[in-house]
């Protein structure tokens, strides 16, 4: 007999220990009584999470800074000689606006590609032909892809609320946005823009005459812009100067 009551015992001990795990976080709440003492009583509190969704829109391609030289040649010696401006050059995946809270990380998983990882890229391009004493000089660009990033903060609040003091609880699972809202434009590095300009000996030798008594610096004679195409640069634009 005193085994049975034993067994119920520790019963319903179990069922009791499980249905206070159950239960929703609780806050002890200290009320000063009519005698001057304090007593606790245990009120449950709903929980409030705060985070972020986003989209994602393509932007198409954007340039960064000014043209950067990264090549000058000689003058040829000949008539209808070429010259092929070629180089290594870097510049990082990058990004501007901000980011909610855990969107960065995320946004970067998607994209691919770290904000910060610098990218290196091998140029090239062949002059035209060049006339007698005909030198080019060859610039870059930095070009990006850019995408961009709308960001939404939402809160929830989830759990068992009081009606009202002494009230019964009710479950709730409430969400709201909270009117915070980010914009951000991630822009992954990609092979610049191209720019080759077209220099003769003797338009150089005058102009640095008179860079040396007016100040003036050299001008091309005639300027080429190239796009990288489908796996090619393309020529999109030229300049006659003189």
């Amino acid at each position: 007999m005193k085994k049975t009551q034993t067994i119920r015992v520790l019963t319903a001990m179990l069922i009791m220990t499980l249905l206070l795990t159950s239960l929703p976080t609780t806050v002890f709440a200290a009320q000063t009584s009519e005698g001057g003492g304090t007593s606790t009583q245990s009120v449950m509190v709903p929980t409030t999470r705060r985070y972020w969704t986003y989209t994602k829109k393509d932007a198409g391609t954007g340039t960064s800074g000014g043209w950067e030289l990264f090549y000058e040649g000689e003058p040829v010696t000949a008539a209808g000689e070429t010259d092929t401006a070629a180089a290594g050059v870097s510049y990082t995946h990058t990004y501007s606006g901000s980011f909610g809270v855990g969107v960065k990380d995320k946004v970067q998983g998607e994209l691919g590609y770290s904000f910060g990882k610098t990218t290196e890229f091998s140029v090239s391009r062949t002059s035209r032909a060049l006339k007698k004493g005909e030198y080019v000089k060859a610039y870059y660009m930095k070009n990006y892809k850019l995408t961009t990033i709308k960001q939404t903060e939402y809160k929830n609040v989830s759990g068992w609320k009081q009606s009202y003091p002494g009230g019964p609880y009710t479950y709730i699972d409430e969400t709201s946005a909270t009117g915070n809202e980010k914009t951000a434009t991630a822009k992954q590095a990609i092979l610049p823009k191209l720019k080759l300009e077209y220099f003769s000996s003797t338009t150089a030798t005058s102009a640095a005459m008179a860079m040396q008594i007016n100040g003036f610096s050299e001008k091309p004679a005639y300027v080429e812009y190239y796009d990288y195409v489908d796996g090619q640069y393309v020529l999109v634009d030229t300049e006659v100067r003189q």
